[in-house]
């Protein structure tokens, strides 16, 4: 696999010095099936494939033509296989001017300053979550375009210092000019090109604090933003797991009441098929009065005077705190010494 970038910064493979092109605009891949896929950067004047702008990632064929700004990129030839092709191509590569002078790095330095700030802003605000909801998700796409919006402050930021770089080079030059004639006109000229530097400076560090404030207060919105949906996320979810906990005891409940249901109603069939088959037995005519007198001796059963024995095992067989058990028993007990007689 081969990836080339593309913009105007110089850590770029394929660099475009063109206030147009973003400082890293684009990027091409090869992959290990010689497919190509191009990636936009979220560019601030766009990427054109075959006349259309596209945005993120789109597939690349051969004859696809890709524009950005008024360059018409021969990208194929990015990925011919040379020995000794260079990364940055000399004639696409137009570092800035240096300045004339140390007193320019405050500039660069206070642009490099920003944009930590603004990566490192943006980068603090994250919202994870194994199981996102659908706010989460929401939130999730405003940080993106947050983010977007950031890189385009840090591109306008960029571009208003290189503007004053330019403005003090210009004005250095002038105060050069100015300083090898002695003559009245060049001293006159000198000191407006003194105080047109010292405008120039003012102004850079103007737009520069203004940069600042209107970056860190869009950053301190996003965060604020970006809190509050995260715990209105997390909210939903407990509010989630809550009813779901809740559906799920009921649940259980309707599960038990049926599963005891279903046990009376087998204890019930067991008990009726029982009550006939007793009641079957009792009609028997092998089963008399003696032999029921010896069933309740068996099972410890006290006649009570002016009972029968067969009228006292009904009682006892079809008393309800008799269990399934031992009306089993009863049963198996007249069978067993009804063979016997």
């Amino acid at each position: 696999m081969k990836v080339i970038t593309i913009g105007r910064h110089t850590n770029n493979d394929v660099v475009i010095n063109d206030s147009k092109i973003s400082r890293n605009h684009l990027q091409i891949i090869q992959d290990d099936s010689n497919q190509f896929k191009l990636v936009d950067f979220n560019s601030t004047n766009g990427t054109f494939v075959n006349g259309r702008r596209i945005s993120g990632e789109v597939q690349l064929h051969p004859n696809d033509s890709v524009k950005i700004a008024d360059s018409i990129l021969p990208w194929q030839t990015y990925f011919d296989e040379k020995p000794n092709k260079p990364n940055k191509p000399a004639d696409s590569v137009m570092p800035l001017t240096p300045a004339k002078s140390n007193s320019k790095l405050w500039i660069i330095v206070a642009a490099a300053l920003v944009s930590v700030l603004l990566i490192g802003g943006i980068s603090f605000v994250v919202i994870n979550n194994n199981k996102k909801t659908e706010q989460a998700q929401i939130a999730e796409q405003e940080q993106k375009k947050k983010e977007a919006q950031a890189q385009q402050i840090e591109q306008e930021a960029m571009d208003a210092v290189q503007a004053a770089v330019d403005l003090r080079i210009a004005a250095e030059e002038a105060t050069r000019i100015a300083a090898q004639s002695k003559s009245k006109e060049d001293i006159e000229l000198r000191d407006k090109a003194i105080a047109a530097q010292k405008k120039a400076e003012e102004d850079a560090e103007k737009k520069k604090k203004a940069v600042e404030e209107e970056a860190k207060a869009k950053v301190d919105a996003a965060n604020k933003k970006a809190k509050a949906e995260a715990v209105t996320a997390k909210q939903l979810q407990e509010e989630l797991t809550n009813k779901q906990q809740a559906f799920d005891k009921k649940e259980k409940e309707k599960q038990d009441s049926l599963d005891r249901v279903n046990i009376a109603l087998k204890e019930a069939q067991a008990r009726n098929a029982q009550t006939i088959q007793f009641n079957k037995l009792l009609e028997n005519g092998v089963v008399t009065e003696t032999l029921l007198t010896s069933v309740c001796n068996h099972f410890q059963y006290n006649v009570p005077e002016g009972l029968t024995a067969k009228k006292t095992l009904e009682q006892k067989f079809n008393d309800k705190n008799t269990s399934i058990e031992r009306r089993t028993e009863i049963i198996v007990e007249i069978s067993k010494q009804g063979h016997g007689k």
